[in-house]
C-alpha cells in the first residue's frame, strides 16, 4: 500500500513483534522478516509467515541475494553479513528497516546495486525517518536509529520494546523512548 499512517503501520507490525519475540523466547530467529513475510487480512490482522530460514541461536553463513546467505538485503543486519553470531536482535533490526519502509514506501538503504546496499547497512548511518515525512515526529528517528544500529548491543533488545518505543513516539501507547 506505500507508505502507511503512523497508526496503521504500528497497529500492523505489534503483532509481528510480539511474535518475534515469542520466537525468541523459544530460542528462534526468524532471520528474515520483511514486508513479503507479514501477512495482513482485511481486517489489518497481521501475520509473521515463512520460518523456512529460522533456526535456533546460530551463524550466518555466507552473502548473496540469490539465496547463499540467509536474510533479505534490504533488511539484514550487519552481524548476519559478516557471517557473525546471530539472535533475536537481527530481527529488531530488521523489524526497524520495515518499519521505516512502512512510514516511507521505501527501504532504508536504497542503492544502485546490491553491493552498494549491503555496504550501507554495514557502515551507513540509519536514514532519518523525517527527512522524507517531516510531519512524522522526530522522536521516530531516535527510534529507528537505535532499532537499526550497526552493533547488536546497541539495539532493543526485543521486539517488543522497539515497538513501544515508536508508540510511545507517536503517541499512540506507553513506551520509553533512548
Amino acid at each position: 500500500d506505500g507508505r502507511l499512517d503512523p497508526d496503521r503501520a504500528l497497529r500492523i507490525l505489534t503483532p509481528i513483534a510480539e511474535a518475534l519475540d515469542a520466537a525468541h523466547a523459544q530460542g528462534l530467529v526468524h532471520r528474515d522478516v520483511k514486508p513479503g513475510n507479514i501477512l495482513v487480512d482485511e481486517d489489518d490482522c497481521a501475520f509473521l509467515a515463512d520460518f523456512g530460514l529460522a533456526k535456533h541461536a546460530a551463524t550466518a553463513n555466507s552473502l548473496s541475494r540469490d539465496g547463499a546467505f540467509s536474510g533479505t538485503i534490504d533488511y539484514i543486519a550487519p552481524e548476519q553479513i559478516e557471517g557473525g553470531e546471530v539472535d533475536g536482535r537481527v530481527d529488531v533490526y530488521a523489524l526497524a528497516c520495515v518499519l521505516f519502509e512502512s512510514l516511507t514506501g521505501r527501504p532504508p538503504f536504497e542503492r544502485e546495486t546490491d553491493v552498494a546496499v549491503v555496504f550501507a547497512h554495514l557502515k551507513d548511518p540509519p536514514p532519518t525517518l523525517t527527512a522524507l515525512r517531516p510531519e512524522l515526529p522526530a522522536a521516530l528517528d531516535v527510534v529507528l536509529e537505535r532499532g537499526m544500529a550497526k552493533d547488536p548491543d546497541d539495539r532493543y533488545r526485543t521486539a517488543g520494546e522497539l515497538m513501544g518505543d515508536a508508540r510511545a513516539a507517536v503517541g499512540a501507547g506507553d513506551g520509553v523512548v533512548a
